[in-house]
C-alpha cells in the first residue's frame, strides 16, 4: 500500500491469535450459533496473511477485514476508535450506491460524484463492502458514504492523488479538487463527535428535541425537566430528532419517554458472560449466561400525545433502540428513513489493548432482540417514510398540522 512502503514490518501474529481468541471467548454470536457463514474461511485467512512481518496499517486492514464477516456494525465502526486516518474534505450522502454532493443547506444535491482519483465509485464501494460490516442496506449506504472518503479505501481501490489532494469528477463532467485532513481535524461528517447533546425548542405548537447523542449530561435533565413542564401546561405535540445520532446510553431514551408519562417495551437480551467482562464490569466470573425474554406489552403509551421520531440512515445503536421502543410500544410514529443497525443487533461493547500493535480492540457481548417479535428483525422501517433528498423535520411538521 502506498502509505505503508516507508513503515516498519512487524511480527502482529501474536496479535492477531489474541483477536481470535477474545473473540470467540467473548462474542455473544459463538454461543448462539453453531454456524458462522464464511467464518472459517475469513479465518484461516487472517492467520495465514499475519503469519509474516507487516506494517501496521496491513494488520489493521486485515483484522478489518476478518471481523467484518460476522456482520457486526457495532465491531466494525468501533475498530478504528483510536486511529487518526486521512478522509477527503467533501460533504456527500450515498443513494443506492451512489455518491451525491451535500448543499450549502447541507441537504442532497443532484451532483453524482462518478470518480474519485480516476477510479469508478463502485469500485471503491467494492472494497468498502469488505473492509466494513453493514447490517442492513441502510448501513450500507452508511458506509459508502462514510468510508469512499478514507484513503484506505481508496489506495485498496488504486486511486491516484497527491499527498494533499485527489480530484472527483462529476456525472456532468465537473472535476473538483478536494484535501485530505486527519480525522481528529477534520469534522467527519456521518460520524463526527457533536457540537452539543440535546437541545429543544417551541415550533408554533410543537416541543421539538434535537438529541444528537445518547449521553448522560445536566442538558439532558434540563430537557427532561423542561418535557413534563410542557406536558403539565398542556403541550400535546412531540419530536425526538435522532438523525445523525449514533447512540451511547440508552437510558437516555428512557428518560426522554418517561418525562411524557409513557413507559417503553422491554428489549430482550442474551448476555453472554466471559474473563473479559468479568474484568471490566468487576463482577466473579460465571459461565452461565443470561437470557431476558423481549416484551412489548411493558409499554404505556400516554394517548394525549402525539410523538414522532425522527430517523435516518445515520440512527444507529441507542438511537434505533429509542425507535424501535417508540414503535413496538405504539408510543408513537417513526419518520423519515431506515436507520443503519438492525433492532436485532450485537452491542455493549468491551474493550482491550492488542498487545504488539497497540490497537484499541473493541467487541460486543450482548445481543438485543427488538420487543415486537413479528416486527422486521433487520430494519427499523419509518411508519412514514420520506423519500431521499426531502426536509424530514418538515414533513414531520406538516403532519403534526394535520393532525390538529
Amino acid at each position: 500500500m502506498k502509505n505503508s512502503l516507508n513503515e516498519q514490518q512487524i511480527d502482529y501474529s501474536s496479535d492477531a491469535q489474541f483477536v481470535i481468541r477474545e473473540l470467540e471467548a467473548v462474542h455473544p454470536i459463538f454461543s448462539l450459533f453453531e454456524n458462522i457463514p464464511s467464518y472459517e474461511e475469513a479465518k484461516a485467512g487472517y492467520i495465514e496473511f499475519t503469519n509474516k512481518p507487516i506494517a501496521l496499517i496491513e494488520f489493521r486492514l486485515a483484522t478489518q477485514k476478518f471481523l467484518a464477516v460476522l456482520g457486526d456494525g457495532h465491531i466494525s465502526r468501533s475498530l478504528l476508535s483510536g486511529s487518526i486516518l486521512l478522509y477527503i474534505d467533501v460533504a456527500w450522502i450515498a443513494n443506492d450506491g451512489k455518491l451525491f454532493l451535500l448543499d450549502e443547506n447541507n441537504k442532497p444535491s443532484n451532483i453524482e460524484i462518478i470518480n474519485i482519483g480516476g477510479i469508478a465509485v463502485n469500485t471503491i464501494t467494492e472494497q468498502v463492502d469488505i473492509y466494513y460490516a453493514a447490517e442492513n442496506e441502510a448501513a450500507r449506504q452508511h458506509n459508502y458514504a462514510m468510508f469512499c472518503r478514507q484513503e484506505d479505501m481508496l489506495i485498496l481501490a488504486g486511486c491516484n492523488y497527491l499527498d494533499s489532494a485527489i480530484e472527483l469528477e462529476t456525472a456532468d463532467g465537473q472535476k473538483i479538487t478536494c484535501k485530505f485532513l486527519p480525522s481528529h481535524v477534520n469534522k467527519i461528517r456521518l460520524g463526527s463527535k457533536p457540537e452539543y447533546i440535546i437541545k429543544h425548542e417551541m415550533i408554533n405548537d410543537v416541543f421539538y428535541i434535537d438529541l444528537r447523542s445518547f449521553q448522560i449530561d445536566p442538558s439532558i435533565d434540563d430537557a427532561v425537566e423542561k418535557i413534563k413542564d410542557a406536558v403539565q401546561n398542556g403541550t400535546k405535540k412531540f419530536i425526538i430528532d435522532i438523525r445523525d445520532n449514533s447512540g451511547g446510553n440508552s437510558g437516555v431514551g428512557q428518560k426522554l419517554i418517561q418525562a411524557m408519562g409513557m413507559k417503553t417495551p422491554e428489549y430482550g437480551m442474551y448476555v453472554r458472560h466471559s474473563e473479559l467482562s468479568c474484568k471490566t464490569h468487576n463482577y466473579e466470573a460465571s459461565d452461565k449466561n443470561e437470557t431476558f425474554e423481549p416484551n412489548k406489552n411493558t409499554a404505556v403509551p400516554n394517548e394525549d400525545i402525539t410523538l414522532l421520531v425522527l430517523t435516518n440512515v445515520n440512527t444507529f445503536s441507542s438511537a434505533t433502540m429509542l425507535g424501535v421502543w417508540v414503535q413496538d410500544g405504539k408510543l408513537g410514529k417513526i419518520i423519515g428513513q431506515a436507520s443503519s443497525n438492525k433492532p436485532n443487533h450485537y452491542g455493549e461493547m468491551l474493550s482491550v489493548e492488542l498487545p504488539i500493535s497497540k490497537i484499541d480492540f473493541n467487541l460486543s457481548s450482548k445481543r438485543f432482540l427488538r420487543p415486537d417479535t413479528e416486527a422486521n428483525p433487520d430494519s427499523l422501517i419509518p411508519d412514514i417514510e420520506v423519500p431521499f433528498g426531502e426536509d424530514i423535520l418538515a414533513a414531520a411538521l406538516d403532519y403534526m398540522n394535520s393532525v390538529g
